[in-house]
């Protein structure tokens, strides 16, 4: 707590990662101005901590797209 209050955060909101009722991460919302989250921000990280659940039960991971690749991110390209 004395991190997010040294980099100047007042309020957070965290919301659990869970496949199969299994906590795997907790996604962490912070915010530097005094704005209380409300419900609607709620279900947006929800949403959010949905899709990161799913992507880990697939066994997806973000790759960064490479301007030398000329590939979208995800996208695999053979040589």
């Amino acid at each position: 707590m004395r991190t997010t209050m040294a980099e100047g955060v007042v309020t957070q909101l965290a919301v659990p990662v869970e496949i199969g009722g299994q906590l795997q991460a907790v996604l962490d919302v912070a915010n530097r101005s005094a704005r209380l989250f409300t419900d609607h921000d709620e279900a947006i990280v929800l949403r959010l901590a949905a899709h990161a659940a799913t992507a880990q039960a697939l066994g997806i991971e973000a790759r960064p797209s490479s301007p030398q690749s000329g590939a979208a991110p995800g996208e695999n390209r053979r040589s």
